[in-house]
């Protein structure tokens, strides 16, 4: 898990731009610049960064129709922005902006990690007021569908149904590199029923070996308890996945 230090991390490294993402801050700037705007938003890097192969397949595995999408927001854009009519247009970043590229850093994890576009979509599910954050979820897109699509390949993956049709079953909890060891390990407390010493035994098989298991239990109570999981997860953002299977 990153835990809170890597959260402040910029506060004393800040991690590194991919070419992609600079060359995405620099095309929304241009584009402010274009249409002699006053100010570049984080729906100007919204648009400039939905042509890159990561985020257009981040997308679209939440269904999202891209072009729909960029005319909303490209249209909105149009609509609402203040423009300059003459001199030289310098296009200043809005509070949203700064906002959205700061919490990419964030999603980056550590100074170490060089910072993506699709590091850039993650920091616009972060916050609410940002209009990105709008934009997105209208068209579907939370962070938990998001970092779920990334992590398992389904926005909802936990919507598949178990072929398990035996009286007994048991819960299997499956790796991710995206959910906090710490809130994998309060899961299991507290929705799995374990003491912390057994929880975090647990949590380190599911990081070493990719998934673990709670044990085998009635068909209808492993149900239950997984849906539980999954539905705890979903609620706090977290791609975290627990599966119905047949017992050992």
């Amino acid at each position: 898990g990153r835990g809170m230090a890597s959260f402040f991390s910029w506060f004393t490294g800040r991690p590194s731009r991919d070419v992609a993402l600079g060359k995405a801050v620099t095309e929304a700037r241009e584009r402010a610049s274009r249409g002699r705007r006053r100010e570049v938003t984080d729906l100007d890097l919204l648009l400039a960064i939905l042509p890159d192969d990561d985020v257009m397949e981040a997308l679209r595995g939440c269904g999202v129709d891209l072009l729909t999408l960029g005319e909303a927001v490209q249209r909105f854009v149009q609509e609402t922005a203040r423009v300059q009519k003459e001199g030289t247009v310098n296009p200043r970043p809005t509070v949203y902006h700064e906002t959205v590229l700061r919490y990419a850093e964030v999603e980056a994890g550590h100074p170490g990690v060089t910072v993506t576009p699709l590091h850039l979509l993650r920091g616009m599910l972060m916050f609410s007021f940002c209009p990105s954050f709008s934009f997105l979820s209208e068209h579907g897109v939370t962070r938990a569908r998001l970092l779920c699509a990334l992590a398992h390949g389904s926005p909802s993956p936990e919507s598949k149904p178990t072929a398990v049709q035996g009286e007994l079953a048991q819960v299997v909890i499956h790796n991710d590199n995206f959910t906090n060891m710490d809130f994998v390990v309060d899961v299991l407390e507290r929705v799995g029923g374990l003491e912390q010493p057994k929880a975090t035994e647990l949590m380190l098989q599911v990081h070493r070996e990719g998934k673990s298991t709670l044990g085998a239990m009635f068909r209808e109570d492993a149900l239950k308890r997984a849906a539980l999981i999954n539905a705890y997860a979903r609620r706090h953002g977290a791609p975290l996945l627990a599966t119905v299977e047949e017992p050992d």
